[in-house]
C-alpha cells in the first residue's frame, strides 16, 4: 500500500473550496479530505487539467507519432499540468488516419503510465469545409462517410471519444446520429455553418463546438451563423483554445465567459507540434509554417496569417484569470470538471473521496509547482 498526504492553504475540490486542509491519498485514489485549523504553506490543490483537444507539442505530432514519440511526448505534456487528455489528430489521408489510430490505441491499452494518461481520441476531421480547413490541407476533407467512420471506429479498437465535424456538409446528419449512437461526441468546427445548419444538426444530438470563433462561419447581426447560435443556445458546450491574447480577443473570449458562464465553457489548448520549440522553419499539415518568437505564421489562401502563439495549458490559464472576469473556481469547472463530464468520467475532473488523485499544486500565485497522476 503506497500513501501520501499533500496540505492545502486552499483546496479547490470542483464542488466547493476548502481552506487549510489536508487530502490524504492511498495507492491511485484520494482517501480522504481533512479541515484543519491552519495550515504551514501557502498551496493552492486543484484537480489535474484535462484537455480534449491537443495535437501534440515539442516536434511531435499524434498523427505520425511512434509509441516512443507518444511516451516522450507525454511527459512534457504532464510538466503543463495535464493530467489527461484527448490525442487529436487533424487532416490526412485515409491510409495515415488509419495507422494513426491503431498506433494511439496501442498506447492507450499497452503503455499508458508515462505522464499525462490518454483517455481516446479526438478526431478533427476529416470531415470538415474545405472552406474552413485553417492551416490543414483543404484537398483532404471529405463528406461525411459513415461507412468510413466504421473502419475508424474499428482501428480505434472503440477509443475514440470526439469527433470534430462540419454539420452542413451532406451526411452530416445522418453520422451525428450514428456517432451518438456510438458513445462518440459529435463537435461542430472548421465549418460554414448558417444558424439553420446548427439548429437542425443539435436535433441529431450535437452539443458542443470546437475552438469557437476559429475557423468557422462570422457572426453578423442578421446572419448570426453557427457562433450566433453557440452563444445563444443554453444546451450548447463551447469549447475555447489557446487564450494567447492574439487570435482570439481578451474581449471577445470575457463576454463569451459572461454569456455562456462556466458551467458550459472547456479551456482547451489545441496544442500543435511547434509548442515548445526554438524559432525556425516547419510543417504542419502540408503547409509551411514560420515559428518566430512563440508565434507561428503561415501562409495560406494568399495571406501571411497568424493562427496564433502555441500555449501550454498553465499559460491559458493565467491568461484567463489575468483578462477574464474568470475566477480559479471558474476555471476548475471549464479545464477539469466540465471535460470529465462531456466524457462521462466520474472519478476523474474533481478533488473527493475514492476519485483518482489526479492533482495540481500551486503557489499562491498559481504558479505550477507539482503535479500528480495517479497518485505519483
Amino acid at each position: 500500500m503506497i500513501s501520501s498526504k499533500l496540505f492545502a492553504k486552499k483546496l479547490y475540490t470542483g464542488d466547493e473550496i476548502i481552506e487549510n486542509c489536508k487530502v490524504e491519498i492511498e495507492n491511485n485514489k484520494i482517501k480522504k479530505i481533512k479541515k484543519l485549523d491552519k495550515v504551514n504553506c501557502e498551496d493552492i490543490i486543484a484537480p489535474g487539467f484535462i484537455d480534449i483537444h491537443n495535437h501534440g507539442g515539442y516536434g511531435i505530432d499524434y498523427i505520425d507519432a511512434s509509441i516512443d514519440d507518444i511516451k516522450k511526448l507525454q511527459i512534457n505534456q504532464a510538466s503543463e499540468g495535464i493530467s489527461s487528455m484527448l490525442a487529436t489528430i487533424g487532416l490526412s489521408r485515409k491510409e495515415n488516419i488509419l495507422s494513426s489510430l491503431k498506433n494511439i490505441s496501442s498506447y492507450i491499452e499497452n503503455e499508458n503510465n508515462f505522464g499525462t494518461k490518454i483517455l481516446g481520441i479526438h478526431m478533427e476531421g476529416p470531415f470538415l469545409s474545405k472552406d474552413k480547413s485553417g492551416v490543414m490541407d483543404d484537398e483532404l476533407t471529405l463528406d461525411p462517410d459513415i461507412s468510413l467512420m466504421k473502419d475508424f471506429i474499428k482501428a480505434s479498437r472503440n477509443n475514440i471519444s470526439l469527433i470534430t465535424l462540419a454539420p452542413e456538409l451532406k451526411g452530416a446528419k445522418e453520422l451525428v446520429s450514428f456517432l451518438i449512437e456510438n458513445n462518440i461526441i459529435a463537435s461542430a468546427g472548421h465549418t460554414n455553418a448558417k444558424e439553420e445548419d446548427m439548429v437542425e444538426i443539435e436535433k441529431y444530438g450535437l452539443d458542443q463546438v470546437t475552438h469557437l470563433y476559429n475557423a468557422m462561419r462570422g457572426f453578423h447581426h442578421r446572419d448570426i451563423g453557427i457562433i450566433g447560435e453557440s452563444l445563444y443556445n443554453e444546451k450548447i458546450f463551447v469549447e475555447m483554445v489557446g487564450f494567447d491574447t492574439f487570435s482570439i480577443s481578451p474581449k471577445v473570449w470575457n463576454f463569451t465567459y459572461k454569456l455562456k458562464g462556466p458551467d458550459k465553457m472547456i479551456i482547451a489548448t489545441d496544442a500543435l507540434t511547434l509548442k515548445g520549440l526554438k524559432n525556425g522553419e516547419y510543417n504542419y499539415g502540408g503547409k509551411k509554417i514560420n515559428f518566430i518568437d512563440g508565434f507561428a505564421y503561415t501562409d495560406y489562401y494568399g495571406q501571411n496569417r497568424l493562427p496564433g502563439k502555441p500555449m501550454t495549458f498553465i499559460e491559458c490559464v493565467k491568461n484567463v484569470l489575468k483578462y477574464t472576469d474568470a475566477k480559479f473556481e471558474d476555471v476548475v469547472k471549464m479545464a477539469c470538471v466540465n471535460p470529465a463530464r462531456r466524457l462521462g468520467l466520474r472519478n476523474i475532473g474533481k478533488i473527493k473521496e475514492n476519485y483518482i488523485a489526479d492533482i495540481n499544486v500551486f503557489d499562491n500565485n498559481f504558479n505550477l509547482k507539482k503535479t500528480l497522476i495517479n497518485g505519483k
